[in-house]
């Protein structure tokens, strides 16, 4: 499962925290806040949080004042936040002498040099530990790659459905009002790249070279990961996205029935494991690239025969996948295309006798 940085606490202050956070989401685990997944929290969640963990440490501050930021200002620091924030970093900079000794310098003398509320020091520290953060893994593992590497990402960027990426993509989030290319522009202008930004540019051109079958999974994955009714196990994960890969995969897909009675469950229960995915990713932006493809490429094609279809299009649609299918799909998610199928017609043969008596048959159509 894919996990992020939740840009609202630096890691040294949930490290402090001792209890769960209420907010309009329920119970939020400290640890969650480093690792989350599905879209960011809203504005309001984000505040929630970041005041109830104020509002603790008000009683016995010196624990959390006292704390090293730890936080590291790399290459492109200053697009994680506004620039009327950036100022107020540098304000900071200035008091303590220099970027050098930021991630050594106390939260009390960080906050003393932005002049600003506790609150709001946290916010910011708290998105700029988020543009490197590596979940699982130590911040600031470096990678180098090789220029030919660099030329397919950077191919990459300029396919239109990256250029369109909604900042809250599922798949791919960024800071908003920036592009991915202009988020990752100082990395890749270095010989060696931080692991996430390695891992989020490997991750980008595996989606634009995927075929439809392999991103049918991938959207799975994704919307069991953010949808509000959860499968109780790795297991039933599993088995989540079998189910939903039967009922929108293949050649035609299932329906509901058939999925049931091959897996020994009810109509209804399959129904309701395919609509819980099929909310979450309506309910959110999520590029579907191979999807698009396959819909622009049937529109041309079109109309025609299924499994001709089928034939044309297996490049894009990938092993077992079938244009009727996509559709289906498609249409689920509100992506419906302009594709048109025609049914292959049966022949129709006339009873005839041929001249000696015997009974045959003439194809007419």
């Amino acid at each position: 499962m894919e996990t992020r940085h939740a840009r609202i606490l630096p890691s040294f202050a949930v490290a402090l925290a001792k209890r769960d956070f209420s907010c309009g989401l329920g119970t939020v685990k400290p640890q969650s806040l480093l690792a989350w997944s599905g879209p960011l929290p809203t504005q309001t969640t984000t505040e929630e949080i970041r005041y109830q963990f104020v509002k603790r440490n008000r009683v016995n501050p010196m624990p959390l004042m006292s704390q090293s930021t730890g936080i590291k200002l790399r290459d492109g620091w200053k697009n994680a936040i506004d620039a009327s924030d950036v100022i107020r970093v540098e304000m900071a900079l200035t008091h303590i002498g220099g970027e050098q000794n930021f991630p050594v310098t106390s939260l009390e003398v960080i906050k003393q040099g932005m002049r600003l509320p506790l609150v709001k020091v946290l916010a910011i520290l708290a998105k700029i530990e988020a543009s490197y953060w590596i979940t699982g893994r130590e911040a600031g593992i470096d990678v180098s790659v090789t220029p030919e590497w660099k030329t397919q990402v950077f191919r990459v960027f300029q396919q239109q459905w990256v250029k369109d990426l909604d900042s809250q993509d599922l798949r791919f989030p960024r800071p908003s009002g920036l592009t991915l290319e202009d988020c990752l522009a100082n990395e890749l202008s270095r010989p060696e790249i931080s692991y996430e930004c390695f891992e989020l540019c490997n991750r980008l051109v595996a989606a634009d070279k995927a075929t439809w079958s392999e991103e049918l999974r991938a959207l799975s994955e994704i919307a069991i990961q953010v949808s509000s009714r959860k499968p109780g196990s790795n297991g039933h994960a599993k088995r989540w996205v079998d189910i939903f890969l039967m009922r929108y995969g293949g050649t035609d897909g299932q329906t509901l029935k058939s999925v049931g009675d091959s897996l020994g469950m009810t109509r209804e229960r399959i129904r309701q494991i395919c609509d819980t995915q099929i909310t979450a990713l309506t309910e959110y932006p999520v590029a579907m690239p191979a999807l698009s493809k396959v819909l622009a490429a049937a529109a041309e094609l079109s109309p025609m025969v299924p499994q001709l279809m089928n034939n044309h299009l297996a490049h894009l649609l990938g092993n077992g996948g079938g244009v009727v299918a996509a559709l289906a799909f498609a249409k689920e998610v509100g992506m419906d295309g302009k594709a048109q199928l025609i049914k292959k017609k049966e022949p129709t043969y006339w009873p005839r006798t041929s001249s000696n008596g015997a009974v045959g048959f003439k194809r007419i159509s």
